[in-house]
């Protein structure tokens, strides 16, 4: 029986776990955790590996409740929602980001979009990281240019001399 599901892509990882019997997606990313029905968490598993996450699965004995100690919980660390406080805070921020001019959480963390876009920096960033090397290489000093037959300029140079 399945507890709980880590999902990977690229640098980010999230689980979706089951608390009390029912699914709730536990990704940083959202504002609070997300209760999931049966149906939707297979389709929503079905979707992220079409966009090409791994999905673990774990399975085992999780403890049933985790004792916090004062200082965490005044730290703000391991605070525990009810599933209404849970959606409120979800429906708030998704209100808050719609206002801004956003789409809402949910429709702005679509994989395939947030991952293309971070594929476009990193070729940027390549196309950086070669024009600085090439700037390096011309600020060294003068290069010995190869002349045809496999000897440098240096060499063509000291020969004519002797020939002369």
């Amino acid at each position: 029986m399945e507890n709980a599901f880590i999902c990977h892509l690229q640098d980010h990882w999230f689980c979706i776990r089951k608390v009390n019997g029912e699914w709730y997606n536990f990704d940083s990313l959202y504002a609070a955790p997300e209760h999931l029905s049966k149906f939707y968490l297979s389709a929503y598993l079905d979707s992220l590996k079409g966009f090409g996450w791994s999905i673990f699965l774990v399975r085992g004995n999780f403890p049933k409740e985790c004792p916090i100690t004062s200082s965490e919980a005044s730290n703000g660390y391991g605070q525990w929602l009810s599933p209404e406080d849970a959606e409120r805070i979800t429906k708030s921020c998704n209100s808050d980001s719609r206002t801004r001019g956003g789409a809402g959480e949910r429709q702005s963390y679509e994989p395939n979009i947030q991952y293309e876009e971070a594929e476009m920096l990193v070729d940027d960033e390549d196309e950086d990281l070669k024009a600085a090397i090439a700037a390096s290489l011309m600020d060294s000093g003068p290069a010995i240019a190869a002349q045809p037959g496999g000897t440098s300029q240096k060499e063509n140079k000291n020969s004519a001399g002797e020939n002369a």
